[in-house]
C-alpha cells in the first residue's frame, strides 16, 4: 500500500509531466476507486492549498528504492544512512525541504548523467562527494520529469519536521 500511497503524491505533484498526469486519471484514479480509504488517507489534512502527507512513510519508500538503486549500481550495500530530501515538500512556514532541513543543497553534488529506462517516468543519477567527511554518494530521483528527491547519506536518523505537499 506505501507504493500506491506515494505514486499518488507523486502523481499529483506540480511540475510533473502529462505522463503523471496520465497516470493521475488512470491507474491511480482506479486505485482510489477501489479503495476510497486509500483516498482520504493521502489527501485527508489540507491547509489552504496544501495537503500534508505521512512522512515516514513516503521516506520508508524513497529509502527502499535508493538501497536498491545502490545495490544495483555498485554491486554492494549502501553502508550510509540515506535521507530523503524533497523539492515539492514544504514545512509549515513555505520553505521547501530541501531549504530548511539541507542548507547549501546547491553544493551538494553535481549530478550529470541522469539514468533510467524511461526517463519521462524515472530517471536517477549517482555523484560522489565527501560527506560528513567521507567519500560517499548522493542520489537524485526525479519521478515525472518534476518531482525531485535528493538522497544524503547522514550518519545518524534525523528529526524530520512536518512537511507539507503543495
Amino acid at each position: 500500500m506505501d507504493d500506491e500511497y506515494v505514486r499518488g503524491i507523486v502523481s499529483s505533484a506540480n511540475g510533473t509531466n502529462k505522463t503523471a498526469v496520465d497516470q493521475w486519471r488512470g491507474p491511480v484514479r482506479q486505485s482510489f476507486m477501489h479503495s476510497p480509504k486509500l483516498f482520504l488517507k493521502t489527501f485527508e489534512t489540507r491547509k489552504d492549498n496544501a495537503f500534508f502527507h505521512d512522512r515516514d512513510r513516503v521516506d520508508h519508500l524513497m529509502i527502499k528504492i535508493a538501497y536498491g538503486l545502490y545495490f544495483h549500481a555498485f554491486k554492494k550495500r549502501w553502508a550510509s544512512i540515506p535521507a530523503p530530501f524533497y523539492k515539492q515538500f514544504y514545512d509549515e512556514d513555505g520553505i521547501t525541504d530541501f531549504e530548511s532541513r539541507l542548507p547549501g543543497y546547491r553544493d551538494a553534488g553535481y549530478h550529470t548523467v541522469l539514468a533510467g529506462a524511461n526517463p519521462s517516468v524515472f530517471k536517477y543519477s549517482f555523484s560522489e562527494a565527501d560527506f560528513n567527511g567521507e567519500p560517499n554518494v548522493s542520489l537524485k530521483l526525479i519521478f515525472y520529469e518534476g518531482f525531485e528527491v535528493l538522497i544524503m547519506p547522514v550518519k545518524t536518523s534525523e528529526v524530520r519536521p512536518v512537511l507539507v505537499f503543495k
